[in-house]
């Protein structure tokens, strides 16, 4: 029969346990943010400029700001004296910042991918089972946590050899706990 106290306490581990780690490496580990690569007055206008009333501007887009789009890169923009918008030059920080963020969730996925497994690990050998348990539970939902929010970042085949190694590993602790009872 299960001891609801016991119940309680392993799920309580478990949530509280992930929580902490994820909170942790939140605070310890920042995720880059897009105003640190591209600021406000470096983006007045958008990639395709808009027509300005006021004025009689013409505006003719050059071939190194079609080629600034179709790099998925972004066009910059000021006003010359008339008011009329002007092409200045091509910005990279759209790709800089998505690059820095794609660094960023594989570092993670691995740290907390590594502290779940290390979870689950410890788990199956704490002396007290119902903290065992919780650990064990805990680094199962690390593991979620990291898959969901980090995992989309990877390249589609690397995520698909990832949940296998990682469904792999938890099947083999999993079998080995129960082997030992």
């Amino acid at each position: 029969m299960v001891d609801v106290k016991q119940a309680a306490f392993v799920v309580a581990v478990a949530v509280l346990f992930a929580s902490f780690i994820g909170l942790a490496h939140d605070a310890l580990y920042d995720q880059p943010e897009y105003n640190q690569f591209c600021t406000d007055d470096y983006f007045r206008f958008g990639a395709y400029p808009a027509k300005i009333e006021s004025t009689n501007c013409t505006y003719i887009v050059t071939e190194e700001e079609r080629q600034c789009v179709k790099d998925e890169k972004t066009p910059v923009y000021d006003y010359n004296a008339q008011g009329c918008q002007l092409y200045r030059e091509c910005s990279t920080c759209n790709q800089d910042f998505k690059a820095a963020n794609e660094t960023y969730s594989r570092n993670s996925f691995f740290i907390i991918g590594i502290i779940a497994l290390a979870a689950i690990v410890a788990g199956m050998y704490l002396k007290y089972g119902f903290i065992g348990t919780g650990f064990l539970y805990g680094g199962i939902l690390l593991l979620v946590y990291s898959n969901i929010r980090f995992i989309g970042e990877l390249d589609k085949f690397v995520r698909v050899g990832l949940i296998f190694i990682e469904l792999l590993l938890v099947i083999w602790i999993g079998y080995r706990r129960l082997e030992k009872k």
